[in-house]
């Protein structure tokens, strides 16, 4: 659905509304590689992927010159672009020269085809001619390319479409046309319309986080330290050798720490004496 709509400034824009599956799911799955043959499916989300990937794709052919509408804006499942004023070839009775706008339509297919796209549905409906006889190409969505399995096949059918409308509209028949291994890739604008619709995506989710300004800074609590174990001082185990008792150096060990265990037992006893003593009240303080 097509709506002409305006700015708050006056300027008119075309406001497209995708609405894919409205009526016949059949060709949907037909005519949409992006519905990755799944039983169920929402038509607006079918819808949403039809409108991101027509916005893509015009912008990356409309930033290299080729003659489409100057894409706005998209959101959701609409697309706003460029108001045309002209009229679709379908709806077009006289041409001043058929021979030179044959040649401009078939030049273009040739020139999508060297940048790695096929439109897909390259005919009289989606073709567009101003009083000048100047081209705009609109509709996007069913754009493949040219890696594409069947990729041969949709070149063939856009050029047929065009023979077909002037040999019946314009009763114009040339000889000349191109074939699929004609073309020579130049620049994909397949993997630039890609980068582009998910860069367009990130940069969106980016912006909505930039924007709220009530998120807690994040701050870090520090660890407490490991709990340390209480050290037990256990008494050294002698070993004794092979041939029974304790050695020598042992026992004179030993009799060393029980001597200096008895001297600070006396030292210990001696100080306890002197505090009782110094403890024991006087008779006039009694």
């Amino acid at each position: 659905d097509i709506y002409i709509v305006a700015s708050p400034d006056g300027e008119q824009y075309a406001l497209k509304l995708h609405r894919l599956g409205r009526t016949s799911f059949r060709n949907l799955k037909n005519k949409r590689d992006y519905h990755k043959h799944r039983r169920n499916m929402s038509w607006l989300y079918l819808s949403r992927l039809s409108a991101m990937k027509e916005f893509a794709y015009m912008k990356a052919l409309y930033d290299r010159g080729f003659p489409v509408p100057k894409p706005v804006d998209y959101n959701r499942h609409a697309v706003v672009m460029e108001l045309i004023n002209g009229y679709p070839l379908c709806q077009v009775h006289e041409l001043q020269d058929p021979s030179a706008l044959y040649s401009e339509f078939m030049d273009l297919i040739v020139k999508l085809a060297n940048h790695g796209l096929i439109h897909g549905d390259f005919n009289e409906f989606n073709l567009m001619l101003d009083d000048q006889d100047h081209i705009t190409m609109i509709d996007f969505p069913q754009m493949v390319s040219t890696s594409h399995p069947n990729a041969e096949w949709y070149f063939d059918r856009d050029v047929k479409c065009i023979r077909d409308c002037f040999a019946k509209r314009f009763n114009y028949e040339s000889e000349l046309f191109p074939t699929f291994k004609d073309i020579r890739d130049s620049d994909s604008l397949l993997h630039i319309a890609e980068h582009r619709r998910t860069r367009t995506d990130s940069e969106a989710t980016r912006d909505s986080v930039a924007s709220c300004s009530t998120i807690p800074p994040v701050t870090r609590r520090r660890s407490p330290p490991p709990l340390q174990k209480p050290c037990l001082h256990l008494p050294l185990l002698s070993v004794c050798p092979a041939g029974g008792g304790p050695s020598k150096n042992t026992q004179a060990a030993h009799q060393a720490a029980e001597g200096s265990t008895e001297e600070t037992s006396a030292e210990r006893r001696s100080q306890l004496g002197d505090e009782s003593q110094e403890r024991e009240p006087e008779p006039n303080q009694i």
